[in-house]
């Protein structure tokens, strides 16, 4: 809402402020999982998506949850350098993408925003599972009660970063 007394603009904004909390991709030099925003997507696509990228790229398992009605984030934990992902996944989200080379790796909101909460739907399997990030294994499977237990023989060490911001939306 804006007054404007001769040439003074006052502007009046009711909002809601979200506290956002979410994960990096990167463990170590050059060594990502691959986070995808699988928006405006019902489950059977999102899921045919991740089994095609699997086939197609000869990916390990995909974590799919749902971040609100027919938004999904599906996550590889198979380390590759960051430019193969953002390769891997701009045909699907070009801004997503992008904003990863951008920002040098891939954050994962895991928080609730707007009451919209993250739920873990299922793992897709796969046939070649190989160099997977062993502190966001550990991390899936703390926050969210999942029994994932890979190979110990493929898991691979290292860190990731937590990110913290807040998210404004508008009222008025």
């Amino acid at each position: 809402m804006n007054f404007k007394i001769k040439s003074l603009l006052i502007n009046f904004e009711i909002s809601q402020t979200d506290a956002i909390m979410g994960i990096g991709s990167k463990i170590k030099k050059n060594s990502f999982v691959g986070f995808f925003d699988l928006d405006k997507t019902p489950l059977d696509l999102a899921e045919k998506i991740c089994l095609k990228l699997q086939n197609k790229y000869k990916l390990s398992d995909f974590l799919l949850f749902q971040s609100s009605e027919n938004n999904y984030h599906a996550i590889c934990l198979e380390l590759k350098p960051l430019m193969t992902w953002v390769k891997i996944e701009a045909p699907l989200n070009r801004w997503h993408a992008g904003l990863s080379l951008f920002k040098g790796e891939h954050v994962l909101r895991f928080s609730t925003k707007f009451k919209n909460r993250i739920t873990f739907i299922k793992i897709i399997k796969s046939e070649f599972n190989k160099n997977l990030s062993k502190p966001h294994v550990e991390f899936f499977n703390k926050k969210f009660k999942i029994n994932y237990n890979p190979d110990p023989k493929i898991l691979i060490d290292g860190s990731f970063n937590y990110h913290f911001y807040s998210q404004k939306k508008r009222l008025i």
